[in-house]
């Protein structure tokens, strides 16, 4: 009589080690999916972050047009409080200058007009939004954005960005709402910036 062996078989081996393959497999495409996702919402979160930061910027300034101080001072703001005109440095769509008297954070604390332009343009940093004080470089606030464009509305201005995010055209609607109100007998222009 034969005596039998105990353990397993060369099959039974090779079996159980393709099912560890696909259990492997299986498992790291799970973890290769999920890291990839993970990159993609943290690159999206991200952009959005940039996004609102640059939103709260203009919207800033926006909110500062026409403005000429609180000493009773009459000032001239050599034009509208916020002019949109061509873009006659790039092909990527329309400017946006906003000025106002800063009287903050200024030499002698003598108010001091200020011009801030916004538009799609480059500079050293890349290609996207930018922001001119006319005092220093361009600041990029947001990368990607490929254009700017505005629309009259009936109550005000829509001023459109193009971004692209991850391959995707997200478009950035701010409403430029310009208000009349009477104050103290006088028609006065209020704008007010909506995102």
């Amino acid at each position: 009589m034969k005596k039998q062996l105990s353990g397993f078989s060369i099959i039974e081996l090779l079996i159980s080690m393709v099912i560890l393959v696909i259990i492997f497999s299986v498992i790291g495409a799970m973890l290769h999916s999920s890291s990839k996702t993970y990159r993609t919402t943290a690159a999206i979160a991200e952009e959005v972050e940039i996004t609102d930061a640059a939103a709260r910027l203009l919207r800033y300034d926006i909110s500062l047009s026409g403005y000429i101080g609180l000493d009773g001072v009459e000032r001239d703001l050599e034009g509208d409080p916020v002019l949109v005109m061509p873009n006659t440095n790039s092909a990527y769509g329309e400017v946006v200058e906003v000025r106002y008297f800063e009287d903050r954070y200024t030499v002698n604390n003598q108010p001091e007009l200020r011009y801030i332009s916004y538009y799609v343009g480059q500079n050293q940093e890349g290609q996207g939004l930018l922001r001119d004080d006319h005092m220093q470089e361009p600041q990029l606030l947001m990368s990607g954005v490929s254009n700017l464009t505005t629309e009259m509305q009936p109550r005000g201005v829509n001023l459109n960005l193009s971004h692209n995010v991850n391959d995707q055209v997200v478009r950035i609607v701010f409403n430029l709402q310009c208000l009349e109100e009477v104050v103290n007998g006088e028609v006065v222009k209020i704008v007010k910036a909506q995102c």
